[in-house]
């Protein structure tokens, strides 16, 4: 059985504190289905509020998908690729989420964290 995400998550992108939604779907690879949600109500949220998704880069986790982040993309919303690292260890992750944004064929314009900060001259 699937479970469903409460519409709290719709309420969260609309709080004006909210900037990132972390890992949208909650799926643990072999370990947990995702959520049964309506990614297209949750990304048009997303979108309309201005925040991004994850792609989180636990091996265990790899979610938003390969496929769900090409669609964000498309729809306009931002994606941030986030090692949700818990250890030092953990921060070397991040080329899973590389990955699938590679597979998503992102571009690095199109995560938010490659950017220039703000004020940066490069």
């Amino acid at each position: 059985m699937r479970r469903r995400r409460p519409t709290a998550c719709l309420k969260a992108l609309e709080c004006p504190w909210v900037d990132v939604l972390g890992h949208p779907t909650s799926r643990r690879l072999l370990q947990r289905e995702p959520l049964t949600v309506n990614f297209d109500r949750i990304l048009t949220t997303a979108v309309a509020n201005g925040v991004a998704l994850e792609i989180n880069c636990q091996p265990d986790r790899l979610d938003l998908s390969d496929s769900f982040a090409r669609l964000a993309h498309e729809r306009g919303a931002t994606i941030v690729i986030s090692t949700d690292a818990h250890s030092v260890m953990a921060l070397g992750n991040v080329r899973w989420g590389v990955q699938v944004a590679r597979r998503a064929w992102l571009t690095p314009e199109a995560v938010l964290n490659t950017r220039p900060a703000r004020g940066d001259a490069r």
